[in-house]
């Protein structure tokens, strides 16, 4: 029995939120969220569509990567949003998204929150969150994964196979929330979020992500399918690229995976 409730959900938003939510999905088991919704009929330019499952099968992190996703252990939701103009910077949506999460979850009481170029929320330097973005219709639709970590079984290290350990709410809140109500919330906010970058791209976002960069001033190594380049990070730009200097001088990655050389941790 699937112990996710669309309705309850749906109840919990604002009217005004709630007409921009096209569809809302729940599934007790699915291979991948994002995957459905590759696959599923795009929204109205506008609106979103959301899928949110209590286990993921074939949960996918960056580059493939495995995600685990047992059953109620965590909020494994995707949305997808139709812009009404092709944005300049759809890279950048990751960030921006990521800012939306790590609001809400201060929100809820989650302290010290802080995200890592492009898509993890860190608690204490341990991962409480990833974000997955892939788009199809030429650009025109995103669909954004989220997974949050809500109360994770005893064994899930055993089954994460990153270096970052894993952190979840039962151990950072005293209520953790439902599922249904973390969703609610979550995807009201995402609303906005969604609207507001097809609006504006990145640029309104960039100064609230700057404040949670858990990378800035720290020594760097990005990996760029093989070749690496070392140097010091220094913010992201405007359009969401991350910023590294070093003797070359101040290099702009678009896409790659970061490890800091002080943790010697490879990100997902």
């Amino acid at each position: 029995m699937n112990t996710i409730n669309a309705d309850l959900i749906r109840r919990a938003m604002s009217p005004f939120k709630r007409e921009s939510l096209a569809e809302l999905e729940t599934f007790r088991e699915i291979g991948s969220t994002n995957s459905y919704l590759l696959e599923a009929g795009k929204p109205m330019p506008g609106h979103m569509r959301v899928a949110i499952a209590e286990q993921q099968t074939a949960g996918r992190g960056r580059h493939d990567k495995a995600w685990y996703s047992p059953p109620g252990a965590g909020l494994w939701m995707s949305v997808a949003y139709s812009f009404t103009v092709r944005p300049a910077h759809m890279s950048a949506l990751t960030l921006a998204v990521g800012t939306a999460v790590a609001s809400e979850l201060a929100d809820l009481g989650v302290g010290d929150i802080l995200l890592k170029w492009p898509n993890d929320l860190l608690v204490d330097e341990r991962k409480l969150g990833g974000i997955l973005l892939e788009s199809r219709a030429n650009g025109m639709t995103a669909v954004v994964g989220i997974g949050i970590n809500m109360a994770l079984p005893k064994n899930a290290e055993g089954h994460i196979k990153a270096t970052r350990k894993p952190i979840d709410l039962s151990v950072l809140l005293a209520a953790v929330p439902s599922i249904d109500a973390l969703a609610a919330q979550l995807i009201e906010r995402l609303v906005s979020t969604l609207q507001e970058f097809d609006r504006s791209g990145f640029e309104s976002f960039a100064t609230q992500w700057s404040k949670l960069d858990v990378l800035a001033g720290r020594e760097i190594v990005v990996d760029r399918g093989g070749i690496k380049q070392t140097g010091i990070a220094r913010g992201i730009a405007t359009d969401g690229a991350l910023l590294l200097h070093n003797e070359e001088g101040l290099q702009r990655i678009i896409s790659g995976s970061v490890s800091t050389i002080d943790c010697e941790e490879a990100v997902a």
